[in-house]
């Protein structure tokens, strides 16, 4: 009775973790504020600093409504591609939550289309692994080559980029709407010269088109390692806390010499000895592996709230697992 109660009191500690740490990701009070502010500054026409607050407000809660504001607002702003990209996401955000409003953007995508500017890069050679091709701030994988990409009229800039910010070689393509280019990007006579650095890569204006090709923060973030430390530690705390169950039930083993084997047991004073060491030791047991699986709660949603750019905030999901003497499983909770 005791383990079993144990066991209840760790799941519902550890799915009050991950309900916790789902309701954390989402700051509604900061999101509310800064969908006030761009609403105010678009009344005042500054279109694209209204943009920038729309889109801080869904990153701090994706709302549905930041989402389709933001999406009118960067059309507003002559962003074509990166209004038919967010307008796309709403659309979809839309459907999952079965809100009416999907018609509406999917309209206004749909809108979009003829309107449209693509750039197509083609790429002369194989890319290596040290170097990178950026459209505007899009990191572009091989996959993205030869396909006409939405792109917003205007300035868009085409780089080479070695490791982190080191520019090899770059190009500047100016866009109207409705209009198509091809880029040539001389990959293979830029490996072959090897260049010095033209400049160190700062972010630029332009090149939008729904993140197509985006590159996330790197998996080895300082929040992921943190998370995968504390893991570690809750990985030695169960081994200990099922070391000390196995001895708990070595001490068990002994009683059968100690004691009668007719219920009540009557055992000699090294019998008694004996349980109460048992007893102690099942207890230590129990213990140490419901800290161990609070602990690890903690670092897995430590990982899974680790920033992420191909997964939105309400796509994420926190699964948890929950370790007694009597076994184990996990809790799921997700954001929809």
């Amino acid at each position: 009775m005791i383990r079993r109660r144990s066991s209840w009191v760790l799941l519902c500690a550890l799915t009050l973790t991950a309900v916790s740490a789902r309701d954390a990701s989402a700051d509604v009070a900061s999101a509310d504020k800064l969908f006030a502010e761009g609403k105010a500054l678009m009344e005042e026409g500054k279109v694209r600093l209204a943009c920038q607050k729309y889109e801080a407000s869904f990153d701090a809660d994706p709302a549905l409504g930041a989402l389709l504001n933001l999406a009118d607002c960067l059309e507003r702003d002559g962003r074509l591609a990166s209004a038919y990209g967010r307008w796309g996401d709403a659309m979809a955000l839309a459907l999952r939550k079965t809100d009416p409003r999907s018609t509406f953007a999917q309209e206004r995508r749909d809108a979009l289309k003829p309107k449209l500017s693509f750039v197509t890069l083609k790429v002369d050679g194989a890319l290596p692994p040290e170097l990178f091709v950026f459209k505007g701030d899009t990191k572009l994988s091989a996959g993205a080559f030869g396909t006409a990409l939405p792109t917003d009229p205007g300035e868009t800039v085409v780089q080479v980029v070695r490791g982190q910010d080191e520019v090899l070689w770059e190009t500047k393509v100016v866009l109207g709407q409705a209009e198509e280019q091809t880029v040539v990007v001389p990959l293979e006579q830029i490996v072959k010269q090897n260049p010095s650095v033209m400049k160190k890569r700062q972010s630029v204006e332009g090149g939008g088109g729904g993140g197509v090709g985006e590159a996330p923060e790197g998996f080895w973030s300082t929040q992921r390692i943190a998370g995968f430390i504390v893991g570690g530690a809750a990985i030695l705390g169960a081994g200990a806390g099922f070391a000390l169950g196995g001895i708990a039930l070595d001490k068990s083993a002994d009683l059968d010499a100690e004691c009668t084997t007719t219920e009540p047991r009557f055992c000699t004073e090294t019998g008694n000895a004996i349980r109460d060491d048992a007893a102690g030791y099942a207890t230590a047991s129990t213990w140490t592996l419901i800290g161990s699986g609070i602990v690890a709660a903690v670092g897995i949603t430590v990982i899974a709230t680790a920033p992420n750019d191909y997964a939105k905030l309400e796509d994420r999901a926190f699964v948890v697992p929950w370790v007694s003497p009597e076994g184990g499983g996990f809790v799921a909770r997700a954001r929809f």
